[in-house]
């Protein structure tokens, strides 16, 4: 058995197209002509594994496709709704928060170097250039820097980023104001490459960095007119680089962006439906299990000292099932059943399975536990209490047979197809024993689970039983709790919470 064919039976069907995706399995789980085959499981553990191993694109659930669809970008501003736009800017603060850092270092460092180039080129203008570049914007930029360590940054980090770009343009666009020589006739240039910055480096996002971008060219014709009246064809070349520069370093900033929300996006619902697989695991598995199968256990199988174990039945539940229609019994059992897992939940005790009409749970496992015994005993007399709630389409009462034992047992994880965490033993089998040779109504335990609660727990000494398998056998039914002030803890309010557990 392949793995898409494991998956589905599992009910994974996300997971089915991922395997195809992946490893060219066809829709029947045969290897498609001319792709590579993704082999046969050895163990359960890789099961677990496929299931928890899931790349982006495979999620395409109904569910995904809604969240997908209910979900609106701002095509211009690239903006999720309000919320979801809360939790981007925190996830792009945390994950570009060093970036930042560094392209403002290296963007002091740089522009500190051509300080050096321009004093030495032009030595009759060094205090000029010195006083522009070094007194007022390396330091408004490094404090902008220091700005990055306060904890609220993230409420302004664009704004700073895009006042930092501003400071180190109009620098340079106020030095060829002050400096009228030929040599910074070219500060285009500069200011191109300062943009190039602005929209990769810097983090800015689309709208920041245009509003940014267009603010710098508009500086920059200000004072080509206005003050150094540059000649109408050198303005001309100017500004068509400058425009052109800044049209392509638009363009890949909102694709930039574009990818990075995207990105965002797809891993808030692989998040989502990770979770949803961790679930369905769950409900397979018990977590301290799954677990260990992750981690590449080949054979799983342990063995515990002492475990209880309960076995319930619903009484002339074959009689009520040829009167009820399918669909009406099935209703009535899930009902049920959901009661008892959500007190086995409550109790900490962990459901083996059902089986018909017969429902299993045990304590003690995968955990050990050291009061199982007595967790058992509130779940049975839990039970007697719930199913008392229930009533035939006829209106008759239901009521169970139960049994319980106490004593070693194994449990593991075996098969390929549909594996569960099962156990056995003679303690099971005991178990069993008790509930079939059990009354309407009533719990019926080993005398090693007697022992363990008889000083907790009142009981009614039934004596001895012929056991099918066992012989004579000496037991007890299980009636009620020892209390001085009559609060049992399965009272009417904690039966009502394990409602809301659900």
């Amino acid at each position: 058995m392949n793995r898409l064919q494991c998956l589905r039976e599992l009910g994974f069907k996300p997971f089915c197209r991922l395997i195809r995706a992946t490893t060219g399995l066809s829709p029947t789980g045969q290897v498609a002509p001319a792709k590579t085959s993704c082999g046969e499981f050895k163990n359960q553990s890789d099961i677990v594994r496929v299931v928890s191993l899931i790349p982006f694109d495979v999620f395409r659930t109904e569910e995904a496709k809604k969240m997908a669809a209910d979900v609106k970008m701002n095509f211009l501003t690239l903006r999720f709704d309000e919320t979801l736009e809360r939790a981007f800017i925190r996830d792009y603060f945390d994950k570009y928060l060093n970036q930042v850092r560094f392209a403002l270092l290296a963007g002091i460092v740089l522009y500190s170097a051509f300080g050096i180039l321009d004093a030495s080129l032009l030595p009759a203008e060094k205090e000029t250039i010195w006083a522009i570049r070094y007194a007022i914007a390396c330091p408004l930029v490094l404090a902008i820097f220091g700005l990055t360590f306060y904890r609220h940054f993230r409420k302004f980090m664009q704004a700073s980023i895009s006042l930092a770009i501003l400071i180190a343009g109009f620098s340079l666009i106020a030095l060829s104001a002050a400096i009228r020589d030929r040599y910074f006739d070219d500060i285009h240039v500069s200011l191109i490459l300062l943009l190039m910055a602005a929209y990769t480096l810097t983090k800015l996002r689309f709208i920041c960095a245009s509003l940014t971008g267009c603010a710098l060219i508009a500086a920059y014709d200000i004072v080509a007119i206005w003050v150094r009246h540059l000649s109408s064809p050198k303005l001309a070349s100017a500004n068509l680089y400058l425009i052109c520069a800044n049209l392509i370093g638009m363009s890949s900033c909102y694709l930039i962006e574009l990818y990075i929300r995207r990105n965002y996006f797809q891993t808030k619902l692989l998040e989502a439906e990770r979770e949803k697989s961790e679930r369905l695991l769950l409900n397979i598995l018990p977590a301290a299990i799954a677990e260990r199968l992750k981690q590449n256990s080949s054979t799983l199988a342990d063995y515990f000292p002492e475990v209880t174990v309960l076995f319930a039945d619903i009484v002339n539940f074959t009689e009520i099932a040829s009167r009820t229609t399918p669909r009406e019994l099935v209703t009535l059992l899930n009902e049920i059943f959901s009661a008892f897992d959500r007190l086995a939940e409550w109790h900490g005790l962990e459901k083996i399975k059902t089986i018909g009409d017969a429902y299993m749970v045990v304590g003690g496992l995968p955990v050990p536990k050291a009061n199982h015994a007595e967790a058992i005993a509130e779940m049975s007399l839990d039970m007697q209490q719930e199913i008392s709630r229930f009533r035939t389409k006829e209106g008759e009462p239901l009521s169970l047979r139960i049994g319980l034992a106490t004593g070693p047992a194994v449990a593991g994880v075996i098969g390929l197809r549909k594996f569960s965490y099962d156990i056995w033993g003679d303690t099971v089998n005991t178990a069993s024993r008790m509930e079939s040779h059990g009354k309407a109504g009533c719990i019926q335990v080993t005398a090693a689970t007697y022992q363990l609660l008889r000083h907790q727990y009142l009981f009614k000494d039934r004596g001895d039983i012929d056991v099918k398998g066992k012989g004579k056998m000496r037991t007890y039914f299980l009636t009620g709790k020892k209390t001085h002030n009559l609060e049992r803890r399965t009272d009417e309010s904690r039966i009502n919470a394990t409602h809301r557990i659900g």
